[in-house]
């Protein structure tokens, strides 16, 4: 779902002329799939390190997510909620949605928005 409206936000983005291609071309988005137990070649789409994609302003390069893909690392302690009460998890919740955006900062170890200096 989150593919399929990014798609529909790239699509809008497209010059006049070419938008209402580009939209309906979004709308009918589906991700590929390949089922290599009924054909194990694999696709020439898999096999390029660098694709070209006609963006908004010109044609792009971008590395091939069907090429490769870089592991993250695995997530640590940190990355989990605590056990705990309902307002436990709330709060962590909270404070990794502030992190991820920049704005948190702790207060006896609850998130606070940090102070903008004007």
């Amino acid at each position: 779902q989150v593919i399929w409206l990014n798609a529909q936000w790239i699509a809008a983005r497209y010059p006049a002329s070419q938008r209402a291609q580009y939209r309906a071309a979004a709308r009918t988005l589906r991700i590929p799939y390949w089922d290599w137990s009924m054909n194990p070649t694999m696709p020439p789409e898999a096999s390029q390190p660098t694709i070209y994609i006609k963006a908004p302003n010109g044609t792009i390069s971008v590395p091939n997510p069907l090429y490769s893909y870089t592991f993250h690392p695995l997530p640590s302690v940190e990355d989990f909620p605590p056990i705990g009460s309902p307002s436990d998890f709330q709060a962590f919740s909270l404070r990794r949605c502030l992190e991820q955006h920049g704005i948190v900062a702790q207060r006896d170890g609850y998130p606070m928005a940090r102070q903008h200096q004007d």
